[in-house]
């Protein structure tokens, strides 16, 4: 997963996800937009400083993400989050 923070001079953190087909099919690719839009509001979104900031996250899916289970998006995605 790619993940890029720009900061917004309005209340509140908003969130946006980019995820290809890769030749999966539309039941694969939902699945994955659910559980990245899950983790997102539960563990990114709620963050106090990403609220008061005003902060624009943009995920961008990379081919194996549709093979990692949620443990495994949930740690990746909070890994480059805090990163970035």
């Amino acid at each position: 997963m790619e993940v890029y923070l720009r900061p917004d001079g309005s209340p509140g953190a908003r969130a946006g996800w980019v995820v290809a087909k890769f030749g999966h099919r539309i039941v694969e690719r939902n699945r994955l937009k659910r559980r990245i839009r899950e983790i997102l509001r539960r563990r990114v979104l709620t963050r106090a400083d990403y609220q008061e900031r005003g902060i624009r996250i943009l995920v961008r899916v990379r081919r194996n993400a549709y093979r990692a289970t949620y443990p495994e998006l949930e740690r990746e995605l909070l890994r480059l989050v805090v990163r970035a």
